[in-house]
């Protein structure tokens, strides 16, 4: 081989070993044995085959006949004069559109009106009542822009599906029969549910360039949608899609986190249990909405965050110990991926800037306390970068779609009226930019002055002790004699676990107060006490980050609860209408309270793990008892309405 050829070799092995060092570094895959390799994965294993369990129909009308104002009336032949009960309208990508139902009077050669309605929900079939016996039936959309109708159903007497005679007239509107539902009620099975009705929406018009509706929040997490919907078309399955992933995905995340903290396979796996069967995890994981994704990626940038303080700590024991460079590889990765995870989290959902503010606050003390003054530079300069410039440019491009579909259309967005001469930006940078200050300026001020009430609305101080749960659908599956069988999908926490949290929040913050108190006390003791002496020759070593007598427990207390109150606190400040599903992300540090909680109790006494053992069975349990009123498995009302267990809790 000629030295020319080894030299390549060389630098193409040492750039592989670099690259190899730069993520094999990452203390989670050092941390994992075998022995957490199959319990995380077991636990993967579980949620994956629950969450995807009767996810959502894979089928659904398609097909769209849209009406305009020159075009906007349907005539239905029945053949013959018979008795039409109802329609079942699936309706396309516009909300609430308002139809005249009318009917031909043969004798008097005139359309009599039968009455005004309105088909209410998006991608979803919307029962409206005829009750009237006719041989023509005039359906005329009467909204100024139209409407878009996938399929209708016409329900005869007793409920038979009644076929018009001149169907090939509307052939996008009777194509598709056999997808309609044979349940009595339609299901969350066969359309969108609560808010799936804006981001599943939205995702749909992302993938077909059509004008954005759901302007409230940042677009990252609806183009994760949206790639669902380009790969299993805009079904129930395929909005939800990629909602699932992330849930599946949320189990290993905190179990390498939970690992990283407490270095204990039995507390890592207890801890990613309690996450993996919570019943507001398994909700949020199977509904279309944006929630996942921002818990998501909050803790991942806590988790990096964590990972990074670690690491440093372990290199470094005080700030004398640091070289020239910067930091090495492993550890820049560490906070770049905090930061970049920080930045998809705020693309996501507003709320994304609380835990930013947490991050800073983490950093800025592990940095004053840890961090030679002289180098703090490029340190900053490399956090710019990472938690400014690079988050910045993530909720920037996550705007792509929505520019494409207002500069494609010349739309002027009705959520937007504050706009004076309509929308028509282009697909330059410079419209890219305008499209996102735009509607970051309209969502501060949608979410500051929106003035609404909610029946299942809830306080941030009843969260914790699930005083209100969310009922996200309620739907009639059959009703035989005596027996009512209903699908309902509830936003509720497993209460095994969300009790549970409480006193383990508040030992928590007992903890992280007494480690603040002795960091206090040894400030003023190392300031009250005389310089170390430097040896003839040599410098004197700054030792300040090495003479805490904080404890790593404590250490670890005060992380939790920085990380938790972020998440929380804010809230405690909103007067808008908030749900219970706004705690999650406070929750979720709230199980790794829980898993700490655990970590001091068997260390303190290990025969207490029976104990442990008991509570993750009750947990189980629990999970499997509320199972049919989280997850939309038909069940019988009689049984399930007995886990009303509260007067402020309307489960099904």
């Amino acid at each position: 081989m000629s030295k020319n050829k080894k030299s390549k070799s060389k630098n193409h092995s040492s750039k592989k070993s670099s690259l190899y060092s730069y993520f094999s570094a990452l203390p989670s895959v050092r941390l994992l044995s075998k022995k957490d390799w199959i319990c995380m994965l077991t636990l993967t294993l579980i949620f994956t085959c629950l969450v995807f369990y009767r996810l959502g129909n894979t089928y659904a009308p398609q097909t769209t006949y849209t009406t305009t104002s020159e075009n906007r009336d349907i005539i239905l032949d029945f053949g013959d004069y018979i008795t039409v009960e109802q329609l079942d309208i699936y309706l396309g990508n516009l909300e609430s559109r308002s139809v005249s139902l009318s009917t031909y009077n043969e004798v008097t050669k005139e359309w009599e009106t039968i009455g005004d309605r309105t088909v209410t929900s998006v991608f979803q079939w919307n029962r409206i009542d005829v009750y009237y016996t006719l041989r023509y039936l005039g359906i005329v959309c009467t909204d100024e822009n139209g409407g878009v109708f996938n399929e209708i159903v016409c329900r005869g007497a007793n409920g038979e599906i009644v076929t018009p005679v001149n169907t090939d007239e509307y052939p996008e509107l009777f194509d598709e029969q056999q997808m309609y539902y044979e349940t009595a009620e339609c299901t969350y099975m066969d359309g969108t549910m609560f808010d799936e009705i804006y981001h599943g929406r939205t995702g749909y018009e992302f993938v077909h360039g059509l004008p954005t509706y759901e302007t409230t929040h940042p677009q990252l997490g609806k183009c994760f949608i949206a790639l669902g919907i380009k790969v299993f078309g805009m079904t129930p399955f395929g909005f939800r899609f990629f909602v699932a992933v992330f849930g599946v995905l949320f189990v290993p995340l905190m179990y390498c986190f939970a690992k990283a903290l407490f270095k204990n396979t039995y507390v890592a796996t207890c801890t990613a249990m309690l996450f993996t069967f919570d019943c507001m995890h398994y909700t949020l994981s199977r509904i279309s909405t944006i929630d996942i994704f921002v818990a998501f990626f909050i803790i991942q940038s806590y988790y990096y965050m964590y990972l990074y303080i670690t690491e440093f700590n372990s290199v470094y024991k005080g700030k004398d110990q640091m070289s020239g460079k910067l930091l090495p590889r492993n550890i820049t990765g560490l906070l770049a991926l905090s930061g970049f995870t920080m930045g998809c989290a705020i693309a996501t959902k507003l709320t994304g800037v609380y835990a930013a503010a947490g991050l800073a606050l983490i950093f800025l003390v592990h940095t004053f306390t840890h961090y030679p003054p002289k180098k703090v530079g490029r340190l900053a300069a490399f956090c710019i970068l990472f938690f400014i410039v690079i988050p910045l440019f993530i909720y920037t491009l996550a705007y792509i779609p929505a520019v494409e579909a207002y500069a494609q259309m010349g739309y002027t967005d009705k959520t937007i009226s504050w706009d004076e001469n309509g929308l028509n930006i282009g697909y330059g940078w410079t419209g890219l930019i305008a499209r996102t200050l735009r509607n970051t300026n309209y969502m501060i001020n949608y979410h500051a002055h929106l003035d609404a009430t909610h029946p299942y609305m809830s306080d941030f101080y009843t969260w914790p002790v699930v005083y209100k749960p969310l009922l996200a659908a309620n739907n009639l599956v059959s009703q035989n004699g005596d027996v009512t069988i209903r699908s309902t999908v509830n936003y509720i926490g497993n209460v095994a676990v969300w009790w549970t949290a409480i006193p383990c929040v508040l030992f928590v913050f007992y903890k992280a107060v007494r480690g603040c108190i002795s960091i206090v006390k040894d400030i003023i003791k190392n300031k009250n006490a005389e310089p170390v002496k430097a040896s003839k020759g040599k410098k004197a070593k700054n030792t300040v980050a090495s003479t805490y007598s904080i404890t790593v427990s404590e250490k670890m207390a005060i992380f939790l609860t920085v990380s938790y109150l972020a998440q929380y606190v804010p809230w405690m400040g909103v007067s808008r209408c908030v749900f219970i599903y706004h705690y999650f992300p406070s929750f979720i540090f709230s199980v790794l309270m829980i898993g700490y909680s655990i970590n001091t109790l068997i260390n303190w006494k290990p025969k207490l793990q029976k104990a442990v053992n008991i509570y993750m069975a009750v947990v189980l349990f629990i999970f499997c008892l509320f199972f049919p009123l989280i997850s939309g498995v038909p069940f019988s009302y009689e049984w399930t309405h007995k886990l009303n267990w509260f007067d402020s809790w309307t489960l099904i």
